[in-house]
């Protein structure tokens, strides 16, 4: 099973974060203070996007 990773808990992310959930896939959603929608296949993560060296860090293995 991959795991996708979703950059901003707004109005797109979040809907997104929790369909791909909702159909039994991982998420890791990236947001400046860590929220969204709380799943047990939904990893809240608080970082901000604009930090290259951080976002690589939760980005690397993954695929686009």
């Amino acid at each position: 099973m991959s795991l996708h990773v979703i950059t901003g808990a707004g109005g797109t992310g979040s809907p997104t974060a929790l369909l791909l959930a909702e159909a039994g896939e991982n998420v890791r959603l990236i947001s400046r203070r860590g929220s969204g929608p709380q799943h047990p296949l939904i990893e809240r993560v608080a970082a901000d996007a604009s930090d290259a060296d951080r976002l690589t860090a939760l980005t690397r293995g993954q695929q686009a």
